[in-house]
């Protein structure tokens, strides 16, 4: 017994089949956040660049697809520091960034907020809760990163009170912490599973 256990392979810490088996199913609702975002922005004043935004955002969507596909049914656990883990997060990295740009060309953020772009701000982040969130570290820096475009568009709407401005950051709370349920309860599960076996 000693000897069996003593061959066992070493244990991934984190594996990212999982959060791969959800990200391949969200790539329909992803382009539909990005088309309604685009279209507030456009009602908004926004000029005719938003829609390479779009055009961009849909790229990137598509290569988290890719990945979750490509990797979601592999055999062996998949490790943070594999090269398609460092692409997902340079997916990450550029979906926060994609964000930060809309808002940047908005003429006017507060009128973009107080309509379906919100709606659709919201819904990114909610989504990214079922996928990054199960990438503990990924998900702290995505909801930091998060934290810092919202200063941006707080200081752009400095002079209009909106409730998009004491809403959302009790919604990136939430949505936070939902997103870090993910990972504790899939260990859970875990635990539960080897004191069966045992």
């Amino acid at each position: 017994m000693r000897r069996a256990t003593s061959a066992r392979p070493p244990e991934v810490r984190f594996d990212l089949r999982v959060p791969f088996a959800v990200e391949r199913r969200l790539l329909p609702v992803l382009l539909l956040v990005g088309l309604v975002a685009s279209a507030s922005a456009t009602a908004v004043g926004a000029p005719a660049l938003v829609w390479g935004w779009f055009a961009l955002y849909a790229v990137n969507s598509a290569a988290r697809y890719l990945l979750a596909t490509t990797y979601g049914d592999a055999r062996q656990p998949i490790a943070s520091d594999a090269r398609c883990a460092r692409q997902y997060l340079a997916c990450a990295v550029a979906d926060v960034l994609l964000w930060a740009a809309l808002f940047a060309l908005v003429p006017s953020p507060a009128a973009f907020v107080a309509g379906p772009g919100a709606f659709a701000a919201a819904g990114g982040v909610l989504l990214s809760a079922l996928s990054f969130g199960g990438w503990p570290r990924v998900w702290t820096f995505y909801i930091a990163a998060w934290v810092g475009v919202l200063a941006v568009i707080a200081a752009r709407t400095s002079d209009t009170l909106t409730s998009f401005a004491f809403a959302f950051p009790l919604w990136l709370l939430a949505v936070w912490w939902l997103g870090r349920q993910q990972p504790l309860g899939r260990h859970a599960d875990r635990r539960v599973v080897h004191t069966l076996m045992s």
